[in-house]
């Protein structure tokens, strides 16, 4: 009787165990993985990184200008727009070129520094989800 009442406890353990991989998948609780990364340094003196990860974040870290693009598809993360929900820009940036993020339509926050000093041509130009955004007090030009 007892070992019968074992089975129907583990049983019943693992059948919990199958439910609740099915609500809650495994992959909700790994780290957030970088899908990719770019030099995007405008000049050698400049040293701009952009890192993009699988929650949808778009990082661009260093010092220096951010290497401008004549064409939208052009920027290396073009590609990719559609994953990009954030935007976090560090300190150091200097600029955002013309069409840096032009049809990121699911763009939907970007934290831009006081480092940032000019905004290009159509950077937001289609993000229908960006509804507001902060500009620095030392900006000096915008498009």
């Amino acid at each position: 009787m007892v070992l019968k009442r074992k089975l129907i406890i583990r049983a019943l353990l693992i059948m919990v165990v199958m439910v609740i991989q099915l609500i809650i998948p495994w992959g909700s609780f790994a780290e957030d993985e970088v899908l990719e990364t770019w030099n995007i340094s405008k000049s050698e003196e400049d040293s701009v990184i952009a890192t993009l990860y699988s929650s949808g974040l778009l990082v661009i870290e260093g010092t220096g200008e951010i290497i401008e693009k004549n064409y939208s598809s052009s920027y290396p993360w073009y590609n990719l727009r559609e994953n990009v929900k954030n935007i976090e820009i560090g300190e150091g940036i200097t600029n955002i070129p013309n069409y840096a993020f032009y049809q990121f339509s699911n763009l939907s926050s970007i934290n831009i520094p006081e480092s940032i000093k000019n905004i290009g041509n159509y950077a937001f130009e289609y993000c229908s989800k960006l509804t507001n955004i902060t500009l620095p007090n030392e900006i000096t030009s915008i498009g």
